[in-house]
């Protein structure tokens, strides 16, 4: 979504602080939002870097969609939860994770705390 936001940009000027902010958001190493990109299409993004277009992020993009096409999509479709939805049953009734319940708040609702021990 960000790389379609960035290609409909009408001002050249902003393009390289848009490119940046897509680019530290999400391919970069460590970005926040880092997605799974081969070596070859992120060194190439990066290059595009130096002079942004509005096509810098089009082989990243369709990395991007060829991995979801894939693998994340095929996986969706086999998920408990696309399947509960398909066959209309209610959302939590397969065999989804439950959260612990070694901790919840109102088993400590009438817990007092004890600030002498910082002391």
């Amino acid at each position: 979504m960000a790389c379609e936001d960035y290609k409909k940009c009408k001002d050249d000027s902003q393009l390289p602080l848009k490119a940046k902010t897509i680019y530290e958001t999400f391919i970069e190493k460590e970005a926040p939002k880092e997605v799974n990109l081969d070596f070859n299409t992120k060194a190439c993004t990066s290059e595009s870097m130096k002079h942004p277009i509005l096509n810098t992020f089009d082989a990243a993009q369709n990395k991007i969609y060829a991995l979801m096409e894939q693998d994340s999509y095929p996986r969706f479709l086999r998920s408990n939860l696309y399947l509960d939805m398909l066959h209309g049953r209610p959302h939590g009734c397969s065999a989804l994770r439950r959260r612990s319940r070694s901790f919840t708040f109102n088993e400590f609702k009438d817990a007092q705390p004890d600030f002498s021990i910082w002391m």
